[in-house]
């Protein structure tokens, strides 16, 4: 059994994260939105029985890692989410190119989405595969769309159950087919619109087409046609001391 459990029982922890200007003035984590200004608190219990039988969702393989240096207490750092991305994958064997989809931490804050944006689209978008050129299934793999999701859109940050609701949603989004509407997105952040317009200009066509649905659309994470496969995800979770 894998658990993850928030509870909101003494108001001492908002009062403190209140003061530290980490939560949002309205109230909700507008993930990836224009208005990001901190993330909302959410209540949660999530516990998943995890056993090897058939049709349940494969889980491939897991990284956990430390973001040492940063500038701040809640500044991510980068460079070492990349490297966690990065890491999570060899330890999977799976391509970075063959996710379709990507549950995102998305807080809702104007600097942590952003960062963490930013590593994927390093990992993920600007992903040439230049290491296999000679794969034609990694060049399929690498054409296929990636979806961007984040739960906390919709329920909050439920922090110490955070990562386990994510990996239920990532769950039932692949048991569906399809990825879930960001719910609070209405206008994308300037800071991610700058970002993907610098890496499209960089990479040209060849660049990896990314998709923050605000509808669920079914073909969000199907395969190539006549492809064997299951469509692949991967989950992030950060906590704001750096692991």
């Amino acid at each position: 059994l894998a658990a993850g459990v928030n509870l909101m029982l003494h108001p001492c922890t908002s009062a403190g994260l209140a003061a530290a200007g980490m939560l949002s003035l309205s109230g909700r984590s507008h993930t990836f939105d224009a208005r990001a200004d901190g993330f909302a608190r959410g209540e949660g219990c999530v516990a998943l029985a995890l056993r090897c039988a058939p049709g349940n969702v494969l889980l491939r393989g897991s990284a956990t890692r430390q973001d040492g240096r940063s500038a701040s207490l809640t500044a991510p750092n980068g460079q070492a989410q990349q490297r966690l991305l990065r890491f999570a994958h060899e330890e999977s064997a799976v391509s970075a190119a063959e996710l379709t989809l990507n549950e995102g931490h998305g807080t809702g804050t104007a600097l942590g989405d952003p960062i963490e944006m930013g590593a994927v689209t390093a990992v993920y978008v600007d992903y040439t595969g230049a290491k296999r050129s000679d794969d034609a299934h990694h060049h399929a793999a690498a054409a296929r769309p990636l979806a961007i999701a984040a739960i906390k859109s919709s329920v909050g940050h439920t922090e110490a159950g955070a990562g386990v609701v994510g990996l239920a949603h990532t769950q039932a989004m692949l048991s569906a087919g399809a990825a879930s509407p960001l719910t609070q997105l209405r206008t994308l952040s300037p800071h991610l619109v700058s970002m993907m317009f610098a890496a499209a200009r960089a990479h040209g066509t060849s660049r990896r087409e990314v998709l923050m649905p605000r509808s669920a659309t079914p073909s969000q994470l199907s395969c190539d046609a006549g492809s064997s496969t299951s469509p692949m995800a991967g989950v992030s979770s950060f906590a704001f001391q750096g692991t």
